[in-house]
């Protein structure tokens, strides 16, 4: 883990005893080999999940054999005697598991897309400001030294910004935290990666609105554009990409160039053509996960935390928006291969079958045979493509 900061030693001194986790998979484990290691008077941590299966059970033992603090597993959230809760469930629960853990008193960390829609982001700032309770938005980036080093340095050495580019690329199966990575079928790149790349902007230039989307490979690919900071914005997303890829490069009107490319943590600043590491102490520092969970165990209510909540959904309901009204331009204008049409098709399927109770957040299962039946011609799933 790393030397711990001194600045951390009075945030750990307070907070949570009882922490709540509300999901199993992947990312949840991830979150238990963290909290299993983390110097903080953390006392249990329970685990609310229905899924994950053998791998859960194995995550939560090696948990336990470290000793720091005791992990149990529960069978539902709601009702669940916690000090504050992480909600780490399917995407499109995340709301209203957020929702119901503020109602019942619980400060709440919630994995990225907070919410889907502004109306449920709304709703959660709103009942978090009444009962004065934190309310967070889990995005790393915002724990990150690499990305203030390069907000400062775009600071000092550019003037007003005239072009910024973004490129955010996951290749397929990628390995990270010691599993592979896979996606939700019912959350499109935009939701997917959305919240990442509006807090990468406002870090370095402020919030952005978006214009124009263009789609590839039935919505696997996608190119935003759109102005922030008063510049020219162009952002580049795709899944099950050649490679890996994480870069802001902003160029102003007197030819100066900066850019990060943290495709590697920590990565590189290249200021004018000359490059220097973005984080020279990145292998001393606790990691951007820790210091998340760190700050946020501290139950510290923020209205800045509550901004950045309805300010990244604006971003990414504009973006999901535009994403999905080009995929259903695509759909009808292109012919595009049997996999890539399908892709298009479960995107656009899942919101409403998934509102309709015709397919449950995360079962990718569902979705894959309900879009092989609306491009086959099935009437029923007409309504919603």
């Amino acid at each position: 883990m790393g030397a711990r900061p001194r600045a951390l030693e009075k945030l750990v001194s307070v907070g949570a005893k009882t922490l709540l986790l509300a999901g199993g998979g992947r990312w949840a484990r991830v979150y238990l080999s963290i909290l299993a290691e983390l110097d903080a008077p953390l006392e249990q941590v329970l685990i609310a999940s229905q899924h994950g299966g053998e791998a859960l059970k194995t995550a939560i033992g090696k948990a336990n054999a470290r000793g720091l603090r005791r992990f149990t597993r529960v069978t539902d959230w709601r009702g669940a005697k916690a000090d504050a809760a992480i909600v780490i469930n399917a995407a499109r629960d995340h709301a209203g598991t957020a929702c119901g853990l503020l109602e019942q008193g619980l400060p709440v960390l919630v994995e990225k897309p907070v919410a889907l829609t502004l109306a449920e982001a709304g709703t959660l700032v709103t009942e978090a400001g009444r009962r004065r309770l934190s309310l967070r938005s889990a995005l790393m980036l915002n724990h990150c030294v690499y990305l203030r080093n390069f907000a400062e340095a775009v600071r000092d050495t550019l003037g007003p910004p005239a072009g910024i580019a973004v490129m955010w690329k996951d290749p397929p199966a990628e390995a990270r935290y010691g599993e592979t990575k896979s996606f939700d079928f019912g959350i499109g790149l935009a939701e997917d990666v959305g919240p990442h790349i509006a807090s990468l902007l406002a870090a370095v230039a402020g919030p952005a609105s978006l214009e124009s989307a263009d789609i590839e490979r039935g919505g696997l690919s996608a190119r935003l554009r759109g102005v922030c900071g008063g510049a020219a914005l162009t952002v580049e997303m795709a899944r099950e990409a050649p490679a890996r890829q994480r870069w802001i490069r902003i160029r102003d009107g007197r030819g100066g160039e900066a850019m990060l490319d943290f495709s590697p943590e920590p990565g590189t600043i290249t200021i004018n053509g000359v490059p220097r590491d973005a984080d020279p102490e990145w292998r001393q520092r606790l990691s951007p996960l820790t210091l998340q969970l760190l700050d946020f165990l501290r139950l510290e209510q923020r209205a800045r935390d509550l901004d950045e909540i309805l300010s990244t959904t604006a971003f990414v309901t504009a973006a999901a928006g535009l994403t999905r009204a080009a995929q259903r331009r695509w759909l009808v204008a292109a012919p595009g291969s049997a996999g890539d049409r399908l892709v298009a098709a479960r995107e656009l399927l899942a919101p409403g079958l998934i509102a309709a109770g015709l397919a449950a957040p995360g079962d990718n299962n569902a979705l894959e045979a309900a879009a092989q039946r609306a491009l086959a011609g099935d009437p029923a799933l007409a309504p919603y493509l």
